[in-house]
């Protein structure tokens, strides 16, 4: 205990805030696995969860109004939750000592709460990273005239704004906040680990009629898309009538509202699933769906891809990014109910063009997304970091110092 004491006081430190387990979502399985890689080998990574406990099965997650909508108690429990942490946060930082501070964010009141913090760092001079997981030009449109002012007046604090979505360092100089320093920095997913779960190769998928469709859910099923996809399934089993859908994590009376009762019986609805039994349904399904209408940098869609299935998804925020129309999946309009029916209709009739989509999208993450990648791109991102503070760089001369003496003397 003690030698690993003396190595995690050689790294510089780095203090991760963000919305981790027990939380659920993509961020947190993508913060768990950055947190557990090899890049804790270089950098004393110390996490701070702000998350709060996951709540029962809604509809709508996203927006101002998901402080209420899991009910009063709620509500209060989770009020009362982030005081805490926010009571708790200057005390890390005294015994801590961070050389630099990595705060992960969301939009709507989880932006503002990660505000509160940004602050903090900037009374305590610690550099921050303040990291968006999801659209930037997404969430800016949707503010008032006065909350705008007042988000770009947060990340003139910060030291660094990192975006997982190419055309939000472009909005930001059309807006005139061209000289906030910014970043892209992608998500990534575990690749071999998620190969591993699924027996260590790609599935045989099937080419024949018995296909099956997998859309996965959460907290916030409204807007990833699911009440168009629900509204596309007649049209689907009409040319398609042995296709069965997969839906996980999504709230059984939502379904039994939008999809006609004669259709219910081609789906299969479930709770929430992670780890192998998330693998496993990603190697039963000929094809992945998000319609969604408004995201980040969906790790959903990553892992989908990482398993060797096509995508057909919404052209919005990052999504782009990761899947090219007519390379690794199909893209629509968002909300355009006839043209996602159609694309998955076009993938259902050619097993060609699945194999092919999803064989390319599995090469993809591969090469640009998968763990190693990530840890690569967050160390860049804290060297720089450290470089252009003081105290980062003596724990940065430090810790090359111990290194090569280490080498020279083995």
């Amino acid at each position: 205990m003690r030698t690993a004491q003396m190595d995690a006081g050689k790294r510089p430190r780095v203090l991760v805030l963000g919305h981790l387990p027990p939380s659920q979502g993509g961020p947190a399985t993508y913060l768990s696995a950055i947190l557990a890689s090899s890049l804790g080998d270089r950098f004393d990574l110390r996490p701070y969860t702000i998350g709060r406990p996951p709540k029962p099965a809604v509809h709508n997650n996203f927006g101002y109004s998901v402080l209420w909508n899991a009910g009063v108690r709620r509500m209060f429990l989770a009020i009362a939750i982030t005081l805490q942490h926010l009571l708790l946060f200057p005390l890390q930082l005294l015994r801590f000592r961070p050389a630099i501070v990595h705060i992960h964010t969301a939009p709507y009141w989880v932006f503002w709460e990660t505000a509160i913090y940004v602050a903090v760092c900037k009374i305590f001079g610690i550099p921050c990273a303040l990291q968006l997981h999801y659209s930037f030009e997404l969430f800016y449109s949707s503010c008032s005239p006065i909350l705008r002012r007042l988000v770009l007046r947060v990340l003139r604090l910060i030291t660094v704004f990192v975006v997982i979505c190419t055309d939000d360092q472009h909005f930001l100089k059309e807006i005139g906040a061209g000289k906030i320093a910014t970043t892209y920095l992608p998500n990534c997913v575990d690749v071999q680990g998620l190969h591993l779960s699924t027996g260590g190769t790609l599935p045989a998928r099937s080419r024949g009629t018995n296909l099956e469709v997998l859309f996965l859910g959460g907290s916030d099923t409204k807007r990833k898309g699911l009440p168009d996809l629900l509204k596309a399934i007649p049209a689907i089993a009409r040319r398609f009538p042995d296709t069965r859908f997969r839906l996980v994590a999504v709230p059984l009376d939502l379904v039994e509202s939008i999809l006609p009762s004669e259709h219910l019986g081609r789906c299969v609805i479930e709770g929430w699933v992670a780890g192998r039994d998330k693998a496993e349904r990603l190697t039963r399904a000929d094809l992945f769906v998000l319609p969604t209408h408004g995201e980040g940098m969906p790790i959903a869609i990553l892992e989908a891809m990482a398993a060797g299935l096509p995508i057909v998804a919404t052209d919005v925020a990052g999504i782009p990014d990761m899947v090219r129309h007519e390379q690794e999946g199909l893209l629509i309009p968002p909300g355009d109910v006839t043209a996602l029916a159609e694309a998955i209709m076009r993938l259902l009739g050619s097993p060609e063009l699945r194999h092919a989509m999803g064989r390319r999208g599995a090469e993809r993450v591969v090469a640009e997304y998968d763990l190693p990648r990530g840890v690569e791109n967050w160390e860049r991102l804290y060297r720089s970091l450290l470089k252009n503070t003081s105290s980062g760089q003596r724990q940065l001369r430090g810790a090359s110092k111990r290194t090569s003496w280490t080498t020279k003397h083995q």
